[in-house]
């Protein structure tokens, strides 16, 4: 409980507006709860978006109609931090003793899981929490099995429901498969089964229902900018920050170059760590890399008027996509750091991490949302004839949801 306490405690000091002042952001109101209560909480969680089912999102919603309206972006934000939460809880439970023997490197693990700079467009909103359920699916998929039935169960629901909501059960299903060849046990076996269940339905949706324009959208590969966008989004990312790469880009000459040659000893530590490392590892960087490659495929975003990759690689756009490539570059650096045998690896490794306090610093207080009342709408609804349609704004500035009364 203690845990659980002071990882809330850290989440809640990072963005602390997420709870006193909470808002829907973006798909949370415009679609999950309007859709919710429009068409009805089971009907909604029937649809796709983007071009998959996002099951977590609009249950979310669904759940949040048994409140009065001005509560429910309290009830997305509190069910949003339980998810961001839960992979910092996972890594403490017990369950990575085998992985992780030393009991400090644990909490310093989940410490950097709850401090993970380059990291405020996913914080504490439902609409990004499949990247933070991704990550918890992971988790359970290369940690000890449990004895109990009651935690199977939870792990089973765990990944059964990230695969539902989201892209990811594509990739964590290789992860599986691997884990069920390696492991050869019947836990692993179902755990590739529940990802295989959620693949299935997230690959129709894409191909056959509505992929969302993603297979139209590849945008031009250029080996210049995919470097670039490692090396800002993920490495410095993971480092320093978006604060405090912004702040070293104006005020320190030469600062590309530096860039340059830290970018080519991470990726030397990293590549170390694929020869050597233990299967958790490499399966770490596996799935990171593959996210990272198809978000470099597919973005979503306002590219019309300039190139995606120019866009990602010089501004803060797509936050989402870094975070779990980052999380597994951090992993990489640390088993270099802990278990390498070359000491220049185990150096190079060691201070990476160290830089990275700079961005869990410069990073640590998210930027305060737009704040917009849902009160004066909600006593539109309640005194309105049936039929009415409103339309709400919700933050960030421009977008709205429009909620129609009913019966």
């Amino acid at each position: 409980m203690a845990i659980i306490c002071v990882g809330a405690a850290i989440l809640f000091l990072r963005s602390p507006s997420t709870i006193l002042h909470p808002q829907f952001w973006a798909e949370d109101g415009t679609f999950w709860y309007a859709d919710a209560y429009n068409q009805g909480g089971f009907i909604s969680t029937l649809h796709s978006y983007g071009g998959y089912f996002q099951t977590i999102s609009r249950l979310t919603a669904w759940i949040s109609l048994a409140a009065p309206l001005h509560t429910a972006p309290l009830i997305f934000s509190i069910i949003a931090l339980s998810i961001q939460l839960l992979p910092a809880l996972l890594l403490v439970s017990g369950r990575f003793n085998e992985l992780i023997p030393r009991k400090s490197v644990q909490y310093l693990c989940a410490l950097f899981l709850l401090l993970i700079p380059n990291s405020a467009e996913i914080h504490g909103n439902i609409t990004n929490s499949q990247w933070y359920l991704a990550v918890a699916a992971f988790l359970i998929l290369i940690a000890t099995i449990p004895q109990t039935r009651r935690a199977k169960f939870f792990d089973f629901f765990i990944l059964l429901l990230s695969a539902l909501s989201g892209p990811f059960s594509l990739f964590l299903f290789p992860i599986a498969f691997i884990l069920v060849i390696a492991r050869k046990t019947r836990a692993h076996f179902f755990h590739a089964i529940a990802i295989a269940i959620g693949g299935a339905l997230q690959a129709a949706s894409i191909l056959f229902l509505n992929h969302g324009g993603r297979l139209h959208m590849m945008p031009h590969m250029d080996i210049k900018l995919i470097f670039a966008i490692f090396a800002r989004q993920v490495v410095f990312g993971l480092m320093i920050g978006a604060n405090g790469y912004a702040w070293a880009l104006a005020h320190i000459p030469a600062f590309t170059t530096t860039v340059l040659l830290t970018t080519i000893v991470a990726v030397g530590c990293l590549w170390y760590a694929v020869l050597r490392a233990s299967l958790e590892i490499k399966l770490a960087l596996l799935f990171g890399t593959m996210i990272f490659v198809v978000s470099l495929l597919s973005p979503t975003g306002n590219f019309s008027l300039t190139p995606a990759l120019l866009i990602l690689s010089r501004t803060s756009n797509g936050i989402r996509y870094w975070l779990i490539p980052m999380i597994a570059c951090g992993a990489g650096f640390i088993w270099c750091a802990t278990r390498a045998r070359f000491k220049i690896v185990k150096y190079f490794s060691t201070a990476l991490l160290i830089l990275s306090v700079i961005g869990i610093i410069v990073d640590f207080r998210h930027p305060v949302r737009d704040q917009f009342s849902l009160t004066s709408a909600e006593k539109i609804l309640n005194d309105a004839e049936p039929g009415l349609r409103i339309v709400v704004p919700i933050a960030p500035t421009g977008w709205n949801m429009t909620l129609i009364k009913h019966l």
